[in-house]
């Protein structure tokens, strides 16, 4: 009895599909938050971001990270206060195979706390590797990501929004973050 292709095909497709696979992006000194009306960007000094990927087409991993998985120092603004950033919960997103490299967006509920304020600032960011933008009044904060580039793994993520008393600029002027780096050991799975 002969197998076709197509079964043969599908049948490789459920053995990929069902293990995860583990990659690190570590972050760069092209890492950093950009607040318009600020004189300078804010450097991201360093860190990582555990990504969790499980093949869910042969062009699309589905990308999950636990709050526990991101790890990015402080921000020091001017002033001399510090930010920390986290995630208020896992984020979900995905990687696809797209014409320059893999796409990837991610969702995040971030949250800032900044030293000497009472609690978290916790909202929404979409980081991807397309273009973001976030407009308040006239004011316009956007930013052009890159692709995962399979061969080197690199990728710039970006996302943007409006600001709140967690800036170093008066709230409700947009803007934006860039999270570049390299994922470390990635797959041959996902090439």
């Amino acid at each position: 009895m002969r197998i076709g292709t197509g079964v043969l095909a599908w049948c490789m497709f459920v053995g990929i599909s069902s293990a995860a696979i583990a990659e690190t992006l570590a972050l760069d000194h092209l890492s950093f938050v950009h607040f318009e009306g600020a004189s300078k960007d804010f450097q991201v000094p360093g860190g990582s971001i555990e990504l969790t990927l499980k093949q869910v087409s042969p062009d699309e991993w589905s990308v999950r990270v636990d709050p526990s998985g991101l790890s990015i120092p402080e921000i020091t603004y001017p002033s001399g206060k510090r930010a920390k950033w986290s995630m208020s919960s896992g984020a979900a997103g995905s990687l696809k195979r797209g014409p320059s490299g893999f796409d990837l967006e991610i969702d995040v509920v971030a949250s800032i706390k900044v030293a000497g304020s009472k609690g978290l600032t916790t909202f929404p960011l979409h980081f991807t590797s397309k273009s973001t933008s976030s407009t308040r009044g006239k004011v316009e904060a956007s930013r052009q990501g890159v692709p995962l580039d399979p061969a080197s793994g690199y990728v710039q993520l970006v996302a943007s929004a409006v600001n709140g008393d967690f800036a170093p600029t008066a709230p409700g002027k947009p803007f934006y973050v860039v999270l570049s780096g390299q994922i470390t050991g990635l797959s041959a799975k996902v090439r």
